[in-house]
Order: C-alpha cells, then structure tokens, then sequence
C-alpha cells in the first residue's frame, strides 16, 4: 500500500494531507504562529513521517506546545510518547500525568480510566460477646472477625487496561455494640488477602499493582 494511501485512509484532515503529499508550509506556519490543533497536526506528522523524515523528538516538542495550550488529543500523544519512550525517556509516571490532563480535558482514547468493581458479599464473622457488670444487662458490646468470600457481577475487563479478579478473599475485624436486645450497631473493616485487579503494565510501570480491596462495613439493626 502506497504512503499516500495510508495517509488518506488514517486521516480526513486537508492540512496533513497537503503536508504530507507536497511539504507544504501551510501546517507549519500555523503551528509556528501557535495554533494548538497545527501544532498536534505537526507532532503527528513527525511521529509518523508523514511529509517529513520521521522524528519523535520533533514530534515531542510540537505536542508539547499544543499540550501545553490545553489540547487534549495533544497532551494524549504526550502521554504515548513517556509511556513507550518515543522521543524522550521512558517515564510512566510523566505518561500517567499525560493521560489523565487528556481525560479531563475530554479525550478518554488512551487515558487514565476509573475502574469500579461490583461484587456479592458473603461475610463469615465469628463473635466473641464482652460481658460488662451492672450495665450488662442494657449494653453489650462485642468483638467479630472472620472471611469475606465475594464474587464479581460486573464486568471483568475495563478496556483491557484493568482486570478485576472474578473471586476475592478478604479478613474482617470489627466491633458493636447490641442495646437491651433490640437494637445492633456494628462497624468492620475488610483487609485484602489477594489483589483482587491488576493494571497494564504498559500504564502503570513494572511494579505490580496493589489491587487489594481495603473496606468499610458499618451496620444497624433492629432485633425482632
């Protein structure tokens, strides 16, 4: 397949087009007056050698021009480039901050993305009761700790940069409190005991990801 097919089907934009078939300076003196979309437009260019003999560090320097005017496409290649060492040192941390500046800014290709995680719960908490003299009677406080067994409903991939563990074992320690036998209020926090997701490398660096689950369970009920 011929360059300038490639050009055409992977772009609908005159500017690069025309800079890319015949070198034209339009693009370029755009960008060189400071317009953002010129500017990401040439980074393009030099990043893949279109018009241009390719040059990730020309390309570098042209996206952070536009990243730095706010443009979200702009900051998202900046990311790509730290993420991959594409003229400039490989730097997660820098590709990270990349893509999350082009997620806010509304570009969510490459970006940083939320991962949420619905599960079913099934505790298995063993009590230990702490008698108290004279208000025993009224107020009993006590001790639980056991398992919590939970099994993922919601989707097991997130755009292939997250998979969320379709099973997850955690320990609870919690205390409460049960008043004249009717009322229970109790409170437990759930420690991971396995990573219950794990991140792409390509994001988030060599180092595994800590995707151990760390809960809150706080509880009321009436005793009939």
């Amino acid at each position: 397949m011929s360059d300038e097919k490639i050009w055409e089907e992977e772009n609908d934009d005159e500017l690069i087009l025309d800079f890319a078939r015949s070198g034209s300076g339009r693009l370029r003196q755009m960008a060189e007056a400071g317009d953002a979309y010129a500017q990401d437009k040439l980074g393009d260019c030099y990043k893949r050698g279109w018009g241009v003999k390719r040059d990730y560090a020309a390309a570098v320097a042209w996206y952070e021009k536009s990243a730095a005017q706010g443009n979200a496409a702009a900051q998202r290649s900046l990311g790509y480039c730290y993420d991959y060492g594409h003229g400039v040192k490989t730097d997660k941390v820098k590709a990270v901050y990349w893509y999350e500046k082009s997620a806010a800014g509304g570009d969510v290709d490459d970006a940083t993305l939320n991962v949420s995680r619905d599960y079913i719960e099934i505790p298995v908490n063993f009590r230990y009761n702490l008698g108290l003299p004279v208000i025993g009677k009224f107020v009993t406080p006590f001790l639980t700790t056991g398992p919590d067994f939970s099994f993922l409903i919601s989707n097991q991939n997130v755009k292939n940069a997250w998979n969320n563990k379709k099973f997850d074992v955690a320990w609870n320690f919690g205390f409460g409190v049960k008043i004249v036998d009717k009322v229970e209020l109790a409170a437990s926090y759930g420690l991971g005991l396995k990573d219950s997701a794990s991140g792409d490398s390509s994001l988030y660096g060599a180092n595994p990801v800590d995707g151990k689950n760390r809960f809150w369970t706080v509880t009321a009920a009436w005793l009939f």
